[in-house]
């Protein structure tokens, strides 16, 4: 009696749902009839799932030949995943071929879609060969692997897959590029906001289009992105909101109407368009936020508006934040905060060093009311008068650099104030752009025609794609500009204005602006150095009070669209009124009333004082106050 012969039956499908595949069922369905009809007996059904049938067995001979096939390398770097993977269930089925007499396989590319020039074609044929074990296709019938007639002719109708293959993925990716660069969203991923409805259709979720408000809304404020998590999550009952998930919401230009185009450049969405959630000026804020990583700050428990801006005026080391606890009786068992010189905290002690550090805050400052500023309107003639203070208060960095923040607030208001000009500004930089194109495409058409040698073609074209990209960023800020309501924009920096003039500030926002204007913070013993972002620098001196020094406390005045600044020295509270200009340009001035004993020379008693008419230390009894 002839011994039956024996088969094993393999599928693959590159994908779909690994618990359950249709496509591999229906598969293993036909090999079985097949089998049956021809009376073989199957011995062992083994199947891949979710793999391309370019990549190899898993088996150990096989890595060697993957190690070394370089057309699979490349081919593996331009997917996705960029790295090399294993067939589990062909590795099997070739590793168990003992006694088998036949492959099944629904079809010869579930075997394998073999790259051209690559070894995974012949590598599973000298598997086949050696094993006398042939291959049975349901839809291609039987071959044998060791027939050079058919080894010739499976190789051809590979290589043509393989051709019609690469080919239907270019034009497919050519597809996508061009629905891409016309402003339509071709990923089929799903987007929090929106709901898909129809063919490049799309409609809003309310619920979740406010969650995407308020972590916009949140975001530009500031507000640390563990804290916005903790809002949104206890506001809108999600359980699966972290940093990751904001970090996704805050890069979708299509929140905003708009979407990135293949060369990254952003482009109205003929998608959300119509629809969008925030304004493309928001859009544009948190890009910014996003790229400052001193703003980029997670949950911490204080925040410190010049993180990463302090440096020591001697030795040049940026300082950092230390705490200690303060004295009695208004500071008692309260922890207070300084910058100092990192020499000093890791013991590499230097006496100048040393005299750097600086007070960040000071607690119980002010007897106003956190609302204060909600009690009276805002308007005009508020901002014009000054609220001077009336004694040498205890005042640290945090305190003294607020005033500079309306540096920052009345650019933010100077850019509104052109806003009936934006539009002319815009069409000017698209003629701008469509002239770099231009260039672009004559440097292309030279080089082509060999008229320019490669260096200098590339030269020109990296420094027109900077120009081309300069202008484009331009050309969305003026843009993201004409999305806002200016009025109400305009009431909005009104009233941080006269919250400013206060001095109770947002400490979120004080962060923000302040790494906005100040480039840094060189401290000194004795005076402070402020460099702005336009390279302009602002000296303040530290006012010696008992075993501190201090600096000095500020008012703030607001006449057209020009804000002044007094800092007040030492002797203005003994009725020195002169004034000295430190700061002038179209945004702010800046000038200081009165000042300060010499450095080393002030000392506090009860018998002495500083005569600012004389520049020198009196007895009191004849000092200026006989």
């Amino acid at each position: 009696m002839q011994k039956k012969s024996q088969a094993v039956i393999y599928a693959r499908q590159s994908s779909g749902d690994e618990d359950q595949s249709l496509s591999v069922d229906i598969q293993i369905e036909n090999c079985q009839k097949l089998a049956k009809e021809r009376g073989i007996t199957v011995v062992g059904i083994y199947k891949d799932l979710n793999i391309s049938g370019k990549f190899y067995p898993a088996m150990l001979e096989a890595e060697i030949f993957a190690a070394k096939d370089h057309a699979l390398q490349v081919w593996a770097q331009s997917t996705s995943t960029q790295k090399l993977k294993s067939r589990t269930g062909l590795g099997e089925a070739l590793s168990n071929r003992s006694g088998i007499n036949y492959l099944i396989v629904d079809d010869y590319t579930r075997l394998m879609r073999p790259l051209a020039n690559s070894y995974l074609g012949v590598f599973i044929n000298q598997i086949l060969v050696s094993a006398k074990i042939k291959l049975l296709c349901v839809k291609d019938g039987e071959k044998d692997p060791a027939s050079g007639y058919d080894n010739i002719l499976t190789n051809l109708l590979s290589s043509l897959n393989a051709m019609q293959l690469e080919n239907q993925r270019m034009k497919s990716k050519a597809s996508l590029q061009r629905l891409k660069n016309e402003g339509y969203r071709p990923s089929g991923s799903k987007l929090r906001g929106y709901k898909h409805v129809g063919k490049h259709k799309y409609e809003i979720v309310p619920e979740e289009a406010a969650l995407i408000r308020d972590a916009f809304e949140l975001g530009i404020a500031n507000i640390s992105y563990m804290e916005i998590c903790r809002r949104l999550s206890a506001k809108y009952n999600f359980k699966d909101l972290y940093y990751d998930t904001l970090k996704v919401i805050y890069t979708r230009p299509e929140y905003a109407g708009y979407a990135y185009n293949s060369r990254g450049e952003l482009i109205e969405s003929k998608c959300f368009g119509h629809i969008p959630i925030i304004t493309l000026d928001q859009f544009n804020q948190m890009q910014k936020r996003l790229s400052n990583k001193r703003i980029h700050n997670h949950d911490r428990k204080n925040v410190y508006a010049f993180t990463g801006l302090c440096y020591c005026g001697y030795c040049g080391n940026r300082m950092q934040v230390a705490s200690c606890l303060g004295m009695p009786p208004l500071e008692n068992e309260m922890r207070v905060y300084y910058f100092t010189c990192t020499r000093n905290v890791y013991r590499d002690y230097r006496k100048e060093c040393g005299s750097s550090h600086i007070r960040y805050m000071y607690p119980f400052r002010y007897n106003w009311h956190p609302k204060l500023g909600t009690r009276h309107p805002v308007t005009a003639e508020s901002l014009k008068k000054p609220l001077i203070p009336d004694q040498l208060y205890n005042t640290g960095l945090h305190e003294s650099l607020m005033a500079l923040v309306v540096y920052a607030i009345l650019e933010e208001r100077r850019k509104l104030s052109s806003y009936k000009r934006i539009q002319d500004k815009i069409a000017k930089l698209e003629l701008e752009k469509q002239r770099i194109a231009d260039k672009e495409k004559k440097f292309a058409d030279l080089f082509y025609r060999d008229s320019i040698e490669a260096e200098t073609f590339e030269k020109n074209s990296n420094q027109l794609k900077q120009d081309r990209e300069k202008v484009q960023r331009e050309i969305m800020e003026l843009t993201a500009l004409s999305t806002i309501d200016p009025q109400a924009q305009k009431e909005e920096l009104q009233a941080l204005l006269y919250q400013l003039q206060l001095k109770f500030f947002d400490c979120n926002l004080y962060k923000k602006y302040a790494q906005q204007i100040i480039k840094r913070i060189n401290i000194f013993g004795y005076h402070v150095e402020i460099i702005l972002n336009n390279d302009r620098t602002i000296i303040l001196e530290r006012i010696a009070k008992c075993a501190s020094r201090l600096l000095p406390d500020w008012s703030l005045s607001l006449k057209g669209s020009k804000a002044y600044i007094k800092y007040y020295y030492k002797s203005f509270y003994k009725g020195d009124t002169r004034e000295q200009e430190i700061y002038d340009d179209s945004n702010m001035n800046i000038v200081t009333v009165g000042c300060n004993p010499k450095p080393g020379a002030w000392k506090e008693s009860k018998n002495h004082e500083w005569d600012w008419r004389k520049q020198e230390i009196l007895p009191v009894n004849g000092g200026i106050n006989q």
